[in-house]
């Protein structure tokens, strides 16, 4: 644990950075912004505040965002950490994707942290950001487990803001799921979150009923879409931070050995 010191694990997003310290993942911080000038002031505050000496960062974030972090934080050694083969730890799990060096780490890491919360379980875990992705885990015997990979969609955000751009008379606020929506606002809503629970949906069959999966939800728009979930889909759970916790599980996996 000792070796962990002063070591930060950093999620990276395209609108929100998540960290923690590497000895107590489960606490986290978060900054948020808008444009880079902003995520420069707020990682240049948590750079001096927190004075990191190494980071392990997941990113799927436009480079930009990424090279600004890594500009910010020039004096302290950053390890971009990609999806792996496969992950040997505390469990292990087996990566089917065609090239795992495509995967996106957000997804594997969230895989791994996923797991880890739920052991011996089949999942399927759906991540909603800036893109809406749900992967598949099979587990195929006691801490034995494939990642079969999964769907991607543009994520709620994405599908509203094309609407806004590639429309003429739909520049309107977000709205409300209705059963019949009598306003633009919230028809967008509403066919948004059909679009979302068909998506899940999809997920769900290609697992198989017989396989009984955990649905896992995660990412900054789920709690939004709580109430259409628990109509939909009872027994869901929403999680915060499962990339932070993937990544964790590999740093100490490699530390111990």
């Amino acid at each position: 644990m000792q070796a962990l010191k002063r070591t930060y694990l950093i999620d990276i997003g395209n609108s929100a950075l998540k960290w923690a310290e590497a000895t107590t993942p489960q606490n986290t911080g978060v900054i948020t912004y808008g444009d880079m000038v902003m995520l420069a002031e707020q990682v240049r505050d948590f750079y001096r505040h927190q004075r990191p000496e190494l980071i392990y960062a997941c990113t799927v974030a436009h480079s930009v965002i990424a090279s600004t972090v890594q500009q910010v934080c020039e004096r302290t050694r950053i390890e971009l950490l990609g999806s792996q083969r496969e992950f040997n730890g505390a469990f292990h799990v087996v990566n089917r994707y065609d090239d795992y060096t495509k995967l996106g780490p957000d997804r594997w890491y969230a895989a791994l942290g996923a797991v880890s919360k739920h052991p011996d379980e089949n999942l399927l875990i759906v991540q909603m950001g800036t893109a809406l992705t749900a992967d598949s885990i099979i587990c195929r015997g006691e801490g034995e487990y494939e990642y079969l990979g999964g769907r991607i969609a543009p994520g709620p955000t994405m599908m509203f803001k094309s609407l806004q751009q590639g429309t003429a008379r739909l520049h309107v606020p977000s709205g409300t799921y209705q059963t019949f929506p009598q306003n633009s606002s919230d028809g967008i809503s509403t066919g948004i979150t059909d679009c979302v629970r068909g998506f899940i949906s999809g997920g769900l069959e290609a697992v198989g009923e017989a396989a009984k999966p955990k649905l896992v939800i995660t990412g900054g728009a789920a709690h939004y879409y709580e109430k259409a979930f628990e109509r939909y889909f009872p027994g869901y759970l929403i999680e915060d931070n499962l990339v932070i916790t993937g990544l964790s599980l590999r740093i100490r996996s490699e530390n111990e050995e």
